[in-house]
Formats: C-alpha cells, structure tokens, sequence
C-alpha cells in the first residue's frame, strides 16, 4: 500500500471518528435540552424551600386562570389540598403534615377523603424544582411527571369553591 494511500485512509478515519464525536455531542446536548432539572430551586432548601411554599397554589389546566384544585401548607409544617377530580368531578380533600429536606418534600396524610389519591397513614414526596414568589414546578418522584402550580393571594378558604 502507498505511503499516499495510507495517509488517506488515515485522514478518513479521522473524519469519520470526528464526525461520530460531532454527532453524540449534538445528541448529548438535545437529550440535556429536555431532560427534566434535577437542580435545586433557586438558593432554597429545606427550611427556607417550606418557608416559600406557605401559602395557597392553584393546581390548573389552563395556565393558572382556574383552579381545579388547591394546595394549601401552613407555618406550622399542616397541608390541606382538595379540588375536584377532572375524570368524575368528584370532590377530594386531604390534610396532614409535610417536611422538606433539601428540595424534597413529603406529605404525610392524616385525613383524607375516598376520593384523595394519597391514603391516611400514607406518604407521598415530590421534588420542588423551581419556584418563585407567583408560581412552583414540582416533580412527582414516582413517574417523573412535572407539575406547574400557581400562587393565589388572599384566598382563607381555597375550599369552599370546590364544594
């Protein structure tokens, strides 16, 4: 073989490795593009993340305009959610206790009605992967799903509505 083709096969070769390397970084990159965040919601956790959480989140399908369901939490580390089931329009209520650590929170229901997805005794954690003083997303550990929940100012009684 040739000193000329020799090189030339060598030059192809590396054309082919580069183009392969070109390739997996442009799949690399667009796979990272919408894999879910796995960060921490901007500079809080644990005390600080629960601290932000207090207040009452609208749970929406239409961008935070109404109001399927409400979650409400507490100072004192009490939730109470209840809405109406979008499959059956049944009404659902829970409440109990939840804790953050890190981005993690869980739920521990105390009450619930039939109609709530989570039983009494029963514990239920999501991630908070992003929030801020109108909104929070949250991330369901079971299936990956993430959520958009919406903050609502004023309202005492997010319950009454769902009656």
């Amino acid at each position: 073989m040739s000193k000329a083709l020799r090189r030339h096969r060598s030059a192809q070769r590396a054309a082919a490795v580069r183009a392969a390397t070109l390739l997996l970084a442009a799949v690399l990159a667009a796979v990272l593009a919408v894999a879910p965040a796995a960060q921490a919601a901007p500079g809080l956790t644990g005390a600080a993340l629960q601290g932000a959480l207090t207040g009452v989140w609208c749970n929406s399908a239409d961008g935070g305009k109404s109001c399927w369901a409400h979650d409400q939490f507490f100072r004192n580390g009490r939730f109470r959610a209840c809405g109406r089931n979008s499959d059956d329009g049944m009404y659902f209520e829970g409440s109990g206790r939840f804790q953050v650590e890190g981005i993690r929170m869980c739920y521990v229901v105390d009450s619930a009605t039939d109609s709530f997805w989570v039983r009494p005794g029963s514990r239920f954690c999501t991630d908070i992967v992003d929030i801020d003083t109108r909104q929070h997303r949250y991330r369901d550990i079971e299936s990956g799903e993430s959520f958009l929940l919406f903050r609502r100012e004023g309202l005492a009684e997010p319950c009454a509505q769902h009656r």
